[in-house]
């Protein structure tokens, strides 16, 4: 398979998920197109087969279940090819297409931010992480979406990691992912898992009390120093 370009996944998938189904357990058909779209990222793991995948999510998911989808997904994707990081150049040329071809709002964008941000995370790539969410010209394009709890969320996990961050910053911007009005099940396992990493570099004792994902639990406990 070459390029990351949009390759229609079967129609009646699509079908199925514009009814809003969101139940990665149980619905076979989003089960299916989520392996589909887990093959094509693990062949060519790169933004611009995010960017192909947001523009399915876009086309064929009903807005009420887009949310769940997206970030699922985006994150998954990214843990499970967190090994690949592109280089400058790939992101440079992906990012430029990416941008050309955006919606006003920068949905796609968005996607490919936490694709890539979420490698860097799932790697303990902290310098590399804060510089890309705050400079990178992806993540810059995907506009209001960056004021996202799931955005936000990514933000203290570098900062905590980076000698240029102060530990009240990083904790405000935790504090900041926490509180938000659009927090998700995704947000409340970072938030967690990352409170936990801020207890073993700061040595803290900001507490939250919530679910804590297992793959970032476990990366906190490796990263006390």
């Amino acid at each position: 398979m070459r390029g990351g370009g949009a390759r229609p996944a079967p129609g009646r998938y699509g079908a199925a998920l514009r009814r809003g189904v969101s139940d990665f357990a149980a619905d076979p058909y989003l089960i299916c197109v989520d392996r589909y779209w887990r093959l094509r990222l693990l062949e060519r793991p790169s933004i611009r087969t995010a960017a192909a995948c947001s523009l399915w999510i876009s086309a064929h998911v009903s807005r009420g279940a887009r949310v769940e989808v997206l970030e699922k997904w985006a994150l998954g994707y990214a843990f499970i090819t967190k090994d690949s990081v592109e280089s400058a150049v790939g992101l440079a040329q992906g990012t430029e297409e990416i941008v050309s071809g955006d919606t006003s709002a920068g949905d796609v964008a968005y996607f490919a931010s936490l694709y890539h941000a979420g490698k860097l995370r799932s790697g303990f790539l902290f310098e590399e992480l804060h510089r890309f969410l705050d400079t990178s010209l992806l993540a810059l394009a995907a506009g209001t979406h960056r004021q996202s709890a799931l955005f936000t969320a990514l933000r203290p996990f570098a900062a905590f990691g980076s000698p240029a961050v102060t530990a009240e910053h990083a904790v405000g911007l935790l504090d900041q992912a926490w509180h938000s009005a659009d927090r998700t099940r995704h947000v409340v396992a970072w938030g967690a898992a990352h409170a936990l990493f801020a207890l073993l570099v700061i040595g803290g004792t900001w507490l939250i009390t919530g679910p804590v994902g297992g793959e970032g639990s476990d990366g906190a406990s490796r990263m006390g120093r």
